[in-house]
């Protein structure tokens, strides 16, 4: 059976909204290049078989390939953190599906807690009418909403990220922490795009941090977007700091992973040059270099000029050391589905609601994106729930 599309260019939309290059996609969908490129040409009239091969490949809905226009679509939310801090001009199918699974999360969560006279989290937004130099007292904040010291006892990054996760879960936060979307390994996301977003929401918030950054990035990402929950704003990323809430986000963010009296001095403590300073506080607290150079610089120990040329040099070395070692996320899959599905929390919820036979099975596999009771089953008997 052949398909008349209204507008062939739907073809062309699908896969590059996807990622794909003509041949990448020809040959995901069994079609030579040269097929492929007649029917997003309009010279050649495709099947509905075919058709339902490029929807699939491209994460589209098939009735989307039969528009006469692509739709529109608008960012759902006006803050994500990239590699640079710069918003892409394109978003990506990865990135909108990660948002769209991040929001389906919140919403059943938001209307299973206000069911169930949960009150809202006095946490977010509770430092909205926030002045510039109140930087310590809003990180303050943070530290004590998610009960940490000043200075915790780090052992490595992936446990003082896990740490933080937790922490911030039982503070009433959906963290979601996934390097591919959904479940599915051949989606991986990338850190160059997106590190990560936040939904604010006074019952049911949520942090998504991109599993596929550098353990440190991933550890930054949790506070900067935490200090958005706080100030109850969202906004565009700018490391320039042109962007006053971003700027201020960023600062926060720097001050609750290293606070500003430890540091100044254990930075005059040391004899080191500058470049071994920062990459030995770096090691202590488990942050990046570029997180305690900044923190050098906001405690004028080091000058902007000095700053500036340090970080060209610095982003030169990690763009010369490609992805580096990224923090997988656990070591199996009921640990890696924790956090991908929300936290313990949010499981155990959607559990227990099934149980009681409020959530059906069916919406519970898709808010989990796995299949099968089998499956279910067996990771809520792993997180000490029998159904």
């Amino acid at each position: 059976m052949k398909i008349k599309l209204a507008n062939p260019k739907l073809i062309t939309w699908a896969r590059e909204r996807a990622g794909f290059e003509i041949d990448q996609l020809a040959e995901k969908v069994n079609l030579s290049i040269s097929q492929l490129r007649q029917i997003e040409r309009g010279q050649e009239v495709p099947s509905k078989a075919q058709l339902d091969r490029i929807a699939a490949q491209t994460y589209v809905p098939l009735g989307f390939l039969l528009l006469n226009k692509p739709p529109h679509e608008e960012l759902p939310v006006p803050d994500f953190r990239t590699k640079d801090n710069k918003r892409p001009k394109k978003i990506s199918a990865n990135l909108w599906d990660s948002i769209h699974d991040a929001q389906h999360k919140q919403n059943w969560l938001r209307e299973h807690l206000i069911a169930n006279a949960v009150p809202p989290l006095s946490l977010i937004g509770m430092h909205k009418n926030r002045k510039s130099n109140q930087v310590v007292d809003i990180a303050k904040s943070m530290r004590k909403h998610l009960n940490i010291e000043e200075k915790p006892d780090i052992k490595n990054k992936e446990e003082y990220l896990t740490d933080l996760m937790e922490r911030s879960e039982q503070a009433g936060i959906l963290i979601i922490r996934n390097g591919v979307v959904y479940n599915n390994p051949f989606r991986k996301l990338d850190p160059q795009e997106f590190r990560g977003f936040a939904l604010c929401d006074e019952y049911a918030p949520v942090i998504f941090i991109n599993g596929q950054d550098y353990q440190a990035a991933q550890i930054f990402t949790l506070a900067h977007e935490l200090a958005h929950l706080f100030l109850g704003t969202e906004g565009l990323d700018d490391p320039m700091g042109i962007n006053a809430d971003e700027d201020l986000c960023n600062r926060v963010a720097a001050e609750f992973l290293v606070p500003r009296a430890g540091f100044v001095a254990k930075w005059r403590q040391t004899t080191k040059d500058i470049q071994a300073k920062i990459e030995e506080l770096a090691k202590e607290y488990a942050v990046s270099n570029v997180v305690i150079a900044r923190c050098a610089l906001s405690h004028k120990c080091i000058t902007h000029d000095f700053y500036w040329r340090w970080w060209h040099k610095e982003t030169k070395r990690l763009e010369g050391l490609g992805k580096g070692k990224k923090g997988s996320g656990g070591g199996n899959f009921h640990y890696l589905l924790r956090w991908r599905s929300g936290g313990k929390k949010f499981s155990l919820a959607l559990g227990r609601s099934v149980q009681g036979m409020k959530t059906t099975y069916t919406e519970a596999f898709q808010l989990l994106n796995i299949k099968g009771s089998n499956t279910f089953k067996a990771y809520m008997k792993h997180l000490g729930l029998d159904l």
